[in-house]
């Protein structure tokens, strides 16, 4: 019976295991991928929520998010 070399197939078990590691590397950070889109999409979710509630009480407006000051549309785009 044909046979590799004892350090042909150690090198071929050690590729296979390389390989077999950088794939569950990959597929651990798609998961962590998709669980980080999914939680910035409800953040925008929250974000237009809020935006919404803002211009119901306060109009449009443009707000600096350093301060919390805030001018109306109007007065920013120059009419």
């Amino acid at each position: 019976m044909n046979k590799l070399t004892d350090q042909e197939l150690e090198t071929l078990r050690e590729l296979n295991q390389s390989i077999a590691e950088l794939k569950g590397a990959i597929s651990d950070y798609e998961i962590k991928k998709h669980y980080a889109m999914q939680r910035i999409m409800g953040e925008a979710s929250k974000l237009n929520a809020l935006n919404d509630e803002l211009e119901s009480k306060y109009g449009r407006i443009n707000i600096n998010i350093e301060t919390g000051e805030y001018t109306d549309q109007e007065d920013s785009s120059g009419s």
